[in-house]
């Protein structure tokens, strides 16, 4: 069962941040004291500074769609490959992150994203 809910987490942060806008779920979603680890800048800490990266890139990306590509899953941690798409910056994108899991909510998260162009 853990394994299971630690994915549907995962697929929520894809499902309901990012393609539905709904920046109310991030506190579902992360743990209060996330930490988010980013290539090439400082570390994201906490679900407030979380949800201004998100106000950051939907400024940016209004029409962003996200694509949970593939999910794996073993113990406390979780694996998604994923795309973007925002047709009107015309900017597609496709990363992987790396979540560990902490009572149903993601408490730390790795990124690596690369161009599709």
């Amino acid at each position: 069962m853990g394994v299971e809910r630690n994915k549907a987490t995962a697929r929520r942060l894809m499902e309901d941040v990012w393609h539905q806008q709904n920046l109310d779920a991030v506190s579902e979603v992360f743990a209060a004291d996330l930490v988010y680890h980013q290539p090439n800048t400082d570390d994201i800490v906490g679900t407030n500074g979380y949800r201004e990266f998100c106000q950051y890139v939907l400024s940016s990306f209004p029409d962003i769609h996200f694509e949970v590509k593939t999910l794996f899953a073993e113990g406390d941690y979780v694996a998604a490959h994923w795309a973007f798409d925002a047709p009107g910056k015309g900017v597609k994108r496709e990363g992987i992150d790396l979540y560990r899991m902490s009572e149903g909510q993601i408490a730390e998260m790795w990124s690596v994203r690369g161009d599709w162009d």
